[in-house]
Formats: structure tokens, C-alpha cells, sequence
């Protein structure tokens, strides 16, 4: 893909695409963090967060969204938005490598403040999914009890 004699001259398109997944999660995990009175799922939400911020979203993903269900999917769907922004930007990177925020070293140049937007819109993206559509207090009780 970033092949500087292939058709797309050494440009990835398809990664800022992708990247937008762990803002989804991101997105999705502070809507819980704002909405469950849970202390266990708090502090996993709250740990989890800055490292997702970071472009890390494993631990957001393994420890809270995905055990609960509904918010993985809503995460997903919220991460479209940037998905679609990093799209119409027409977005691409120069070589492989981190997501989250330490994307801007990446992206062409002259683009970050397009990352950036777009991002937000992942961010957001799986926030209003979430808080609207994604949380259940009962399942929060069933998976990480009282």
C-alpha cells in the first residue's frame, strides 16, 4: 500500500479509515464512564480511556464495550462517522504504523487538522451511540455485578 511506485504513489488511504475504530471506542467508553454509578466498571472505563486516547483500544474494547455488548456495537457504528470524515478528507498516511491521536505523525502532510476532525467525529460518533442507544444498567450488573 505505501509502495512510492504503486497506484496510489506511496500513499495509504485505507488507514485513517481504520484508525477511526479506537475513537469509536473511546467515544463510546466515556459515554459509560459519564452514565454507570458502577465503581468497578468506572475505574476500568476511567483506566482505560487515556490509553485509547493514545491509540491503544484494547483494553477499552476487551475490558468494557465487548463484555457488554450492545456498547461494542454502538461503538462500531459510532466510529463510522470518522470513518466517513477521514473519507471525504480524502485522508491518507505516508507509512504504516500508531493510531489515536499520534496518527498526526503520520497522516501526508499538511492534512492533521482533517485527522483531527475526523477523529472528533469517531469520538463523538460513539459517544451519542452509546449514550443514547448502547448502555444497560442490567447488563452493567450482570457482567461486573453490584
Amino acid at each position: 500500500l505505501n509502495n512510492p511506485e504503486g497506484p496510489t504513489l506511496g500513499v495509504n488511504y485505507l488507514l485513517p479509515i481504520l484508525m477511526m475504530a479506537g475513537g469509536g471506542q473511546v467515544g463510546a467508553g466515556f459515554a459509560i464512564y459519564l452514565k454507570t454509578k458502577n465503581a468497578k466498571l468506572k475505574q476500568l472505563t476511567r483506566d482505560s480511556l487515556p490509553i485509547g486516547i493514545l491509540g491503544i483500544g484494547e483494553p477499552m474494547m476487551y475490558a468494557v464495550t465487548l463484555p457488554l455488548g450492545r456498547p461494542f456495537i454502538t461503538a462500531c457504528l459510532g466510529s463510522g462517522l470518522g470513518g466517513v470524515l477521514a473519507s471525504l478528507f480524502h485522508l491518507g498516511t505516508v507509512t504504516q504504523g500508531v493510531s489515536g491521536l499520534f496518527g498526526l505523525l503520520i497522516v501526508v502532510p499538511g492534512t492533521q487538522l482533517y485527522f483531527l476532525i475526523a477523529m472528533l467525529g469517531a469520538y463523538v460518533g460513539g459517544f451519542l451511540m452509546t449514550y443514547f442507544f448502547g448502555y444497560d444498567e442490567a447488563r452493567v450488573t450482570e457482567v461486573y455485578g453490584e
